[in-house]
């Protein structure tokens, strides 16, 4: 057992132990909070307990819409094909332009390419003179020789270890003094040319590492190795405390394997569970709705983006993921058509009158479909989601306490989608909405004291 799951057909590969016969082990406290009601109500109350713990929204959290330009220049690029995806960026109304992988000289070296791009101040110069800010991803392993020998992987015979499935084939150990320390001072010297977000990935275990020189067991085992990924994670965060910092799972890309209240103090937000790929088919098929639960269950904000092109016309993916995700982002508009370009700058700009909401709303919903994002004083934004082929009709109940209204009930805005007929009856919003197909319903509800 760890963390509370239950491992099937055998232990993991580390970061396990075995329990002899008649051997006693102490596994820490397990906490029962009997509930009456849904499975949202009892997801809300552990978000409350979980918030309790230290597993919440950061103090001023207020992150940009990220423009991603991997969909468009993938791994490597020029400085013309970045300047063009800042055009792009700005068009589209973001607030910070993420180069994903490719702002190196080598992957996971920490040092800004500046043979390709020039000095990042200069490059920082022109991005913020569109009003956007710089960020970019950063990686353990790598495919060159980047650090000093003492940090390499080492297999049982001494010999360089590979580092993850993605071809980053030479293998870096976390737990190296040495290399927490230069890829520290390396990422925080891009910090203060200004780099404003790390989203740190590919932290991959796959191979032990054998070099007792690091200081670990022998071989390394998995919850050492996340360790060493974290601490080394922490110690930007900080040195660097205004540098917004996102982190992949400690032990394998994309995944979650590590449970979402470990190593707090190291980063602001988590990874959205690879939904980057085909956020669409995802919506369609039910997976996207994890976002949802995942809402209901924590505070802790996480980021994610997405391809424009993986979208309905109507952007119901885009809602979905920015009532989800408080630190969203978007790319691969140049593959929009100019229709479909225009009504994506219409979709971000109602979010930017109404960010707020989506970034540190308390978030609720009665169903995967519907959403609420409520502030104190200021009512709330309620969402109604269509995934469907077919147009759709029907009503919603919400509770006036979760929407910000008190006794006197409050009035309704249409913000997007056809209007919706609403009153407040005893102490509940009756909504009925009609939707098209493949769409979202937006309106807000002004609390009657407002």
């Amino acid at each position: 057992m760890e963390f509370g799951s239950l491992w099937r057909g055998g232990l993991p590969a580390g970061g396990s132990r075995r329990v002899a016969a008649g051997e006693r082990c102490h596994w820490g406290a397990a906490r029962y909070m009997p509930f009456e009601g849904t499975l949202e109500r009892a997801l809300t109350l552990y978000r409350a307990f979980m918030a309790e713990c230290g597993v919440r929204l950061p103090t001023g959290y207020a992150p940009p819409l990220n423009y991603c330009i991997y969909y468009e220049c993938r791994k490597y690029y020029s400085r013309a094909q970045l300047l063009k995806c800042l055009d792009y960026a700005a068009e589209a109304g973001c607030g910070l332009l993420y180069m994903d992988q490719g702002w190196e000289d080598y992957f996971s070296s920490g040092r800004w390419d500046e043979t390709r791009f020039g000095p990042i101040g200069e490059i920082v110069r022109i991005i913020r003179a569109r009003g956007l800010e710089l960020g970019g991803l950063v990686g353990l392993h790598a495919d060159s020789y980047v650090w000093p020998h003492e940090c390499r992987r080492k297999d049982a015979e001494g010999r360089l270890a590979p580092g993850d499935r993605w071809g980053h084939w030479v293998g870096t150990c976390p737990v190296s003094e040495t290399w927490r320390t230069t890829k520290t001072r390396r990422l925080l010297s891009v910090a203060r040319g200004g780099m404003r977000f790390f989203s740190f990935d590919f932290n991959d275990g796959i191979e032990p590492c054998f070099d007792a020189a690091h200081g670990h067991d022998l071989p390394l085992d998995l919850w050492e190795h996340a360790l060493g990924v974290a601490r080394q994670q922490r110690a930007v965060k900080e040195a660097a405390p205004d540098t917004l910092i996102e982190a992949h799972c400690w032990r394998t890309s994309g995944s979650a394997y590590w449970p979402m209240y470990v190593f707090q103090g190291g980063h602001d937000e988590r990874w959205g569970f690879e939904f980057m790929w085909d956020p669409f088919a995802d919506l369609k098929q039910g997976r996207l709705q994890r976002l949802y639960y995942y809402n209901l269950a924590y505070e802790k904000p996480l980021y994610l983006h997405i391809d424009l092109a993986k979208d309905s016309a109507r952007q119901i993916v885009f809602w979905y993921v920015v009532s989800t995700v408080r630190h969203p982002g978007i790319g691969n508009y140049s593959a929009l058509s100019a229709e479909r370009q225009a009504a994506v700058r219409e979709a971000t700009a109602l979010y930017a009158r109404h960010r707020e909401y989506f970034t540190r709303g308390v978030f609720s919903g009665p169903d995967p479909l519907t959403h609420v994002h409520t502030l104190p004083g200021r009512g709330a934004l309620v969402l109604r989601f269509n995934p469907q082929p077919q147009p759709s009709s029907g009503r919603v109940a919400l509770d006036a306490g979760a929407l910000g209204c008190g006794a006197g009930g409050g009035r309704v805005e249409t913000l997007m989608g056809a209007p919706v007929r609403a009153d407040f009856r005893e102490g509940t919003l009756q909504a009925a909405y009609e939707l098209d197909a493949e769409s979202a319903l937006i309106f807000r509800v002004v609390p009657a004291e407002g």
